[in-house]
């Protein structure tokens, strides 16, 4: 979903996009929230319970696991199994860090 441009850029015409994507899987729906800025304002992960399928709206659910800045800024990377990957937004000492969350956890774990 497009929201229009981000308001962290002077000029709208050339600024990016504030943008919401999400990523389908068949347990869970993956969200990932970015203004434009270096690494995504917020990502999360919504289990799919039942054969309904969660809207890609901004406003959070209740049982949307969200995961902001503060505890990792990059974006989302890929799923393998009940894991969902995240990379940084960028590179360190030669490296780009990724995170690692199983769908039922609560806390990301990372490695650099």
């Amino acid at each position: 979903m497009d929201f229009g441009p981000s308001p962290y850029y002077p000029n709208p015409q050339t600024a990016p996009h504030v943008k919401l994507s999400c990523f389908y899987f068949p347990a869970f729906m993956v969200k990932q929230y970015d203004e434009g800025e270096k690494g995504a304002e917020w990502l999360s992960i919504v289990p799919i319970a039942t054969k309904e399928v969660p809207s890609c709206t901004r406003p959070h659910v209740s049982v949307e696991k969200v995961i902001g800045a503060q505890e990792w800024s990059g974006y989302f990377k890929g799923v393998k199994a009940n894991l969902v990957f995240f990379d940084a937004a960028d590179g360190a000492n030669n490296g780009l860090p990724f995170a690692e969350l199983e769908k039922e956890r609560s806390a990301v774990s990372s490695l650099e």
